[in-house]
């Protein structure tokens, strides 16, 4: 008897052991992606205090406005954030309630407004490839059907 609640207590422990190195490693996984977007908005903010700085440095923005220029990276920035929050869910940080929230202030709020959702629908914002640019698509898509019933 004592064998057998030895063996269940290594089994109960081992488990326990990779639940928690999962958790772990999927906390450090977002730590990460944390770290690279906040990298990615200092150099972003460089290039909205100094638009010539994105003219230097993207050869077919060298005719863009200082005003088109900082549209444009307030874009990817907003761009990030959306994929922000779908590796958030995808991680299983946000529960479906507040996906469900998020997703209708995109759609009833942020993408209503059709020069937002022209630049939203641009797919060279996009920074990483969660899908965000396929949600918002979606939903741009969707605003229109409502639109014309």
């Amino acid at each position: 008897m004592i064998d057998y609640l030895q063996t269940v207590a290594i089994i109960v422990t081992l488990l326990l052991s990779v639940w928690q190195w999962k958790k772990t490693r999927q906390t450090i996984k977002v730590d990460n992606f944390s770290k690279i977007i906040g990298a990615l908005n200092d150099i972003r903010k460089e290039r909205l205090a100094v638009p010539q700085l994105e003219r230097n440095l993207f050869e077919r923005r060298e005719d863009m406005t200082d005003d088109q220029i900082r549209t444009r990276v307030y874009g990817v920035m907003f761009a990030n954030i959306i994929e922000w929050t779908i590796f958030s869910r995808d991680s299983g940080l946000i529960d479906d309630k507040r996906w469900e929230d998020w997703i209708s202030v995109l759609k009833d709020v942020i993408l209503s407004d059709n020069s937002f959702a022209k630049l939203m629908s641009d797919r060279t914002i996009y920074t990483f490839n969660f899908g965000a640019h396929e949600l918002v698509i979606k939903l741009i898509e969707e605003i229109k059907k409502d639109e014309s019933a």
